[in-house]
Parts: C-alpha cells; sequence; structure tokens
C-alpha cells in the first residue's frame, strides 16, 4: 500500500511539472511570462468567457467562437474556453503551437503552417503556429493573381494565391541583365554561409553506384540532374525571398572565345581559373564548408581518395585548374547530336553525357577529381549541368512524342524516384511541367520550366535563337562553316584526356567507340576565317538556315 502512493504520488507531481512545462513553453512562444497573462486578463486587457470578441481578443486558453452570435453587433463571436487537456478519451477542440494540422486545426490566434512538417505528414500537412498566415508576403505577380511567398511550401512561388502554376525561365549567365545576376549571387553565396549547399555535393556523390546510379551511361543522369537543379533553384528564392531568381546557365558551346571566358571567371560572376578560388561566385569557399556537419567516417574517406587533409584550409578551398583553350563541343555540334539521336532518349542521353563531361575536365580541380565525386562543390557545376539541362529540354520540343521518355537500353524505366522530374512537355507554351519539390510530388504541374535564349542582338544571337528553337536542320548544322581560329579549333584527343581526368581514370572501350562515332557525326565540313565576333561564339554567324534541302 505505501508503494502505491508513493507511485500515485510520484505521477502527480510529474503531471504537475508536465502541466507547468507546457504553460511555460507556450508562455515563451507568446513572449510573455504566465503571470503577465494572469495581470492582463485581471486588468481587463484580454476578455474570457461569454465576451463578445473579434480575432486576438480573449485572453489565453479562449478562443474567438465566431461560431456564436454576440450580442453586440459591433464583434465577430463570443469568447469560449478552450479545452487544451481533458481525460484520456477527450480530445481537444483546437490545437497550439506544434501540433501537427490540417487547414482550420488551430486555435483562435494561431494558424496551420505547411511549410514545416509534421511527424505524422500522412495524416497533417503542417504544424500549428502563433499568429495569422502572412497573405500579405504574397506578391502581385505577372502569373496572374497573387503569388505566394518562396517559402519551401506547396504553394512556394505559385500565382493565384499558390494554387496555380510557377513559371520559371532560366537565362544564359552572360547574356541575362547584371542586377538580376547579382541577386541569384547574393542569394547563393547567403545560401552557402547557411550550411545548406553543403547537401548538394553528398547528395550527389551518393549517385553512382547500384540502386541510385545516375552516371556513367545510366538513364537517370538527365532526370537527377534536373532534380537537384530544381531542388537548388527554390533554396536559392527562399534564401533571396525572391521568387524572380531563376538558375542561370552558362552556354559553353556558344562563349568559348577570349572575351566570354575572361567574363566567366571573373569577380562579377564565377571567379579565377586557377587555384583557390578568392573571387565571384564562390570567392573564399570551403568544402565542406562547416567539417563539424560530416561524419568523420565520410571526411576519412574524402582523405583517402583526394589524399589530401580536408582540414587544412589550403587544401579544403574550392579551386580550379581550368585549361588553356576549349576542349569542348561547339553549340552547332551539340545541337547536331540532338538532331542525329531521332527521338531515342538513351542515344541522346549517352552522348549528352559523354560531352559533357569533358566540361568538367576542362574546368579541372573541384569539377574534376580533386573532391572525388563531389564536384557540386564548385557552383560551376550548376550553371555547366543547367546548359545539359536546356540541351535536353531543346530535344523534348524537337521530339514532344517522347518527350517523356526515360528508359534504358532494354526498355525499363527510369527509377519511379526521377520520373516526375522527366516533366510533361506543354508544347503551347513551350515549357516543362514539374512538382514544385520533392517534398509535393502529387501535383506534377506546379512549375513550368523553359529556358530562354540569350536578349543580345546581332547576327550571331539571331542564329543561336534559330538553332535553339530547332529552326536549323540537321543538315543545315552539318553545313554550317566551323571558324578556323584557335580557340575554335577543336581537339578530340583533348577531349578524350579532359573527359578522362573527370572519370578519375582511363575512357573505357565503349566510350572511345562513342567518342570516335561522335567525331564523324559532328566534324566539320568546311571551315573559313570568321568576324572578331564570329570567333568570341565559334559559329558563322551569316549563316542563314533553312536554305538546305
Amino acid at each position: 500500500m505505501f508503494t502505491m502512493r508513493i507511485s500515485f504520488l510520484f505521477i502527480l507531481i510529474s503531471a504537475c511539472f508536465a502541466e507547468r512545462q507546457y504553460e511555460e513553453e507556450e508562455a515563451e512562444e507568446q513572449s510573455v511570462s504566465p503571470s503577465s497573462l494572469l495581470q492582463m486578463s485581471t486588468k481587463g486587457e484580454c476578455k474570457r468567457s461569454g465576451w463578445g470578441c473579434n480575432s486576438g481578443d480573449c485572453c489565453q486558453d479562449f478562443f474567438c467562437d465566431t461560431t456564436q452570435a454576440p450580442k453586440n453587433p459591433e464583434y465577430s463571436g463570443v469568447c469560449k474556453t478552450q479545452t487544451r487537456r481533458g481525460n484520456q478519451n477527450q480530445r481537444q477542440q483546437c490545437k497550439r503551437v506544434g501540433w501537427g494540422c490540417n487547414e482550420g486545426d488551430c486555435c483562435d490566434g494561431f494558424f496551420c503552417d505547411t511549410t514545416r512538417k509534421s511527424k505524422t505528414p500522412d495524416v497533417f500537412s503542417g504544424v500549428c503556429r502563433k499568429g495569422e498566415q502572412a497573405q500579405e508576403e504574397n506578391v502581385d505577380g505577372g502569373d496572374g493573381g497573387d503569388v505566394h511567398r518562396p517559402d519551401g511550401s506547396q504553394r512556394h512561388c505559385r500565382p493565384d494565391g499558390g494554387a496555380g502554376t510557377h513559371n520559371r525561365v532560366r537565362q544564359e549567365i552572360l547574356s541575362m541583365p547584371k542586377e538580376k545576376w547579382l541577386k541569384v549571387k547574393k542569394a547563393w553565396r547567403d545560401f552557402q554561409a547557411s550550411g545548406k549547399y553543403d547537401f548538394f555535393s553528398e547528395d550527389h556523390a551518393k549517385h553512382y553506384d547500384a540502386p541510385t546510379k545516375d552516371h556513367g551511361g545510366a538513364e537517370g543522369f538527365l532526370p537527377y540532374h534536373r532534380r537537384t537543379m530544381h531542388k537548388l533553384e527554390m533554396g536559392l528564392q527562399v534564401a533571396g525571398n525572391d521568387c524572380d531568381i531563376a538558375l542561370p546557365y552558362w552556354n559553353w558551346g556558344l562563349n568559348a572565345g577570349p572575351e566570354a571566358r575572361r567574363q566567366i571567371f571573373s569577380d562579377v560572376y564565377m571567379g579565377g581559373t586557377s587555384g583557390c578560388i578568392e573571387g565571384g561566385l564562390p570567392g573564399g569557399w570551403h568544402y565542406p564548408a562547416n567539417t563539424e556537419t560530416f561524419p568523420e567516417s565520410f571526411l576519412n574517406q574524402m582523405r583517402e581518395k583526394t589524399q589530401k587533409k580536408l582540414m587544412d584550409d589550403q587544401n579544403s578551398c574550392v579551386s580550379r585548374t581550368v585549361k588553356d583553350k576549349p576542349n569542348f563541343d561547339h553549340y552547332q555540334q551539340l545541337m547536331i547530336l540532338v538532331e542525329n539521336s531521332e527521338g531515342d532518349y538513351m542515344h541522346f542521353c549517352g552522348e549528352i553525357e559523354r560531352a559533357h563531361n569533358a566540361l568538367h575536365g576542362y574546368i579541372g580541380g573541384n569539377m574534376a577529381a580533386r573532391v572525388d565525386k563531389h564536384s557540386p562543390s564548385d557552383p560551376m557545376f550548376y550553371i555547366h549541368h543547367n546548359f545539359i539541362d536546356s540541351i535536353w529540354f531543346t530535344w523534348q520540343l524537337t521530339f514532344p512524342d517522347h518527350a517523356s521518355d526515360c528508359q534504358d537500353k532494354k526498355g525499363k524505366p527510369c527509377r519511379d524516384d526521377l520520373q516526375p522530374w522527366v516533366g510533361e512537355l506543354n508544347e503551347e507554351d513551350a515549357c516543362i511541367y514539374l512538382p514544385v519539390s520533392t517534398d509535393f510530388l502529387d501535383d506534377n504541374r506546379a512549375t513550368c520550366l523553359s529556358f530562354e535564349p540569350p536578349a543580345d542582338e546581332g547576327a550571331c544571337a539571331k542564329l543561336e535563337r534559330q538553332i535553339q528553337n530547332g529552326e536549323c536542320s540537321v543538315e543545315d548544322l552539318q553545313n554550317m562553316p566551323c571558324i578556323d581560329s584557335k580557340m575554335c579549333a577543336f581537339d578530340e584527343d583533348a577531349q578524350e584526356q579532359a573527359s578522362a581526368e573527370f572519370t578519375g581514370g582511363e575512357l573505357s572501350a565503349e566510350d572511345k567507340a562513342a567518342f570516335d562515332a561522335i567525331k564523324d557525326e559532328i566534324k566539320c565540313k568546311s571551315m573559313r576565317t570568321g568576324s572578331e565576333e564570329e570567333e568570341a561564339k565559334c559559329m558563322s554567324c551569316d549563316y542563314v538556315c533553312g536554305q538546305v534541302g
């Protein structure tokens, strides 16, 4: 009997302590102490049960019940007691801070924040928080109606109050308005400073081996990288609090000349070409940015594979070893690969991955094999892969009947987690429907992605727009004269070597055979001396498509 009394007393004290702790936690959320709440109620600064009320009038533990008509028409409801505890079989009438919720579950003065995941996401869509839903943070957008704020939720940056489709238009980095780029740059640096950017390098390294192999000729190469870019883009929009932020792409196939090289590797854009990068977007960055966030096993693995001590600042910096001259395909050659694929997804995917490898080797350093498979640690990774994504986008527009294709050579479809990122072609608006994020895959028309050709004037920009819009046939592209200059000379051996540097070893016999086949496909039929602009773009800009045939 004595033991039972002790147990009962212990339970009673524990319950009292838990109740007191609960009240203190709520008081902290409200930024007032329990004693001040009592003083407020006794002074009449808030209202209790039976008083007429409007939203926010009622005291702690009361809510304004708008279903009950008040005697005074100036009020919208009557204060009533909120049941917070009760017996074990009694459920609370409304929910407060920290409770999982759906729309309408939270008490008066609280709202269901769908940007925060509950512990049971299959049951509840968010978590109750103090205050009113910040509808005023929506902005008047050009997509029509109010655009929901950039908050990472299911309604992130979507028009019509978060129910419409957000049009994401990506621009070429050297052609987009500089002030727009500077907004992207600031948001990216803020995002990296928060420690969130390291995730992308760590995640990328997980996609080289089964069951999530998305490199080395795998069918998931294109949708995996589209997914990770979409995720980064959302992170930048949240960091910059700006729905107009879009991830830029670098059309290295048209910007091989010395002036373009000087621009892209300047402090305004991506920083230097050799050693630790001290200027530009990744100026002063290190990888890992914070070694305390990474398991020791991971750091040891990185040290072993790179034979460097990542704890040492000199070795952990973002680094490059950019080659003196380009060793990658020019734009017209890449478009030949698109046309010659004839709608065969795996043929196109394999060839564009091989072409992409050479650019990694051209940049070198973190973009090659310096930090093993963690190449996203250099943000050059994303403006490069975004260009590859733009070529896939062009392929999808060119072969609309195959736009949703994603399967291996035997016809096996891409993994289920990648299928949503193949997208659905919207031919009328020339964009690709995609989900808003990996957390909300049910609505696959939440965003629509497109790539804007350069807005520059002149013959080169006009021809580029023709090529990107699919107005040049494969015969046009093959008959277009190549520019005879040192910077535009294509070195197949150097391309193979750069690809090997990226993949971390000798090319396989299959890759060598594929490179030989690509050489024949894209070989120049004629050469000519070009103007200064043509040498910068490595393209015969006075060529007119549509005259062959």
